[in-house]
């Protein structure tokens, strides 16, 4: 299993800028992709360290469909609305080349332009 690994390019999402960290799913070692806030945050006299609130898991593991090494899928509804248009945007992955129903949602199935574990 690889450690998780975050890039240098940085991406805005909503009010955040973000730190993109690529990890695994434990349980089918597929690429999952996080964002994390980029910028130091204080509340009521505490100071988090930039990189240390997570903002969203922008992939989703659908254990039961075929995706392939290079491929991704995106949770691109509900509170991570957007993401994929941020992610396309910054070459991270590419459009949709399929997509995959998944409960009430059709699941994008991206190409990984990025993979940092290769």
């Amino acid at each position: 299993m690889n450690k998780p690994i975050r890039i240098e390019q940085r991406v805005k999402f909503h009010e955040w800028n973000c730190i993109v960290e690529f990890s695994h799913y434990l349980n089918n070692n597929r690429i999952s992709i996080a964002l994390y806030n980029a910028d130091p945050i204080k509340e009521d006299g505490y100071t988090a360290e930039p990189g240390t609130e997570l903002i969203l898991i922008a992939s989703t593991n659908l254990v039961d469909e075929v995706i392939l090494e290079d491929e991704v899928a995106i949770k691109n509804y509900s509170e991570n609305d957007g993401i994929m248009f941020v992610l396309i945007h910054a070459k991270i992955i590419s459009p949709a080349i399929r997509h995959v129903p998944s409960g009430h949602a059709n699941i994008p199935i991206c190409k990984l332009l990025i993979n940092p574990f290769k």
